[in-house]
């Protein structure tokens, strides 16, 4: 019974020592998230001589 219970103990020591508690992903990692916030960005025309918008053809709606 003793022997249990130190196995027993060793075990929870090791998951409360070993198993990290992560907060949740933030929403911005979330695929859904990304895809409409770079429409947003071309919707917005961001940075249209050099940067994503200048990539982006607008009269056939795909990237250049």
């Amino acid at each position: 019974s003793d022997n249990k219970r130190t196995v027993w103990s060793l075990e929870v020591d090791y998951n409360l020592l070993f198993s990290p508690v992560y907060p949740p992903h933030p929403r911005t990692i979330d695929e859904d998230w990304q895809a409409l916030q770079l429409q947003r960005m071309l919707d917005m025309r961001v940075n249209p001589v050099q940067g994503l918008s200048a990539k982006w053809d607008y009269e056939k709606g795909q990237w250049k």
